[in-house]
């Protein structure tokens, strides 16, 4: 999408707000947590880079994204640990 000087315009501040906030309420998913919260990472580094500066909703998105990065990544390795503990008690009783 162009504005009226041709340049490309990479979005608004609230589009990083928004996706730090799906990828927060979604990282019990671990997967969709992990998708959104690397989508608004992204979108926060190229308002960064087309303006220079940060504000509010970029700075607050970002923390956002970061904390539904962690916890997404936390939550699939639980649940990876918890496949592997239920499939070895499941051949065990076996």
């Amino acid at each position: 999408m162009s504005n009226q000087n041709g340049q490309q315009n990479p979005g608004s501040p609230t589009k990083v707000l928004v996706f730090g906030i799906i990828g927060l309420a979604l990282c019990e998913s671990g997967i969709l947590g992990l998708i959104f919260s690397i989508i608004g990472l992204v979108q926060a580094k190229k308002y960064v880079a087309q303006y220079g500066d940060v504000s509010n909703q970029v700075r607050i998105g970002r923390r956002l994204a970061i904390a539904g990065l962690i916890l997404s990544i936390v939550c699939i390795v639980i649940y990876v640990i918890a496949i592997v503990v239920s499939s070895a008690a499941i051949s065990a009783a076996s």
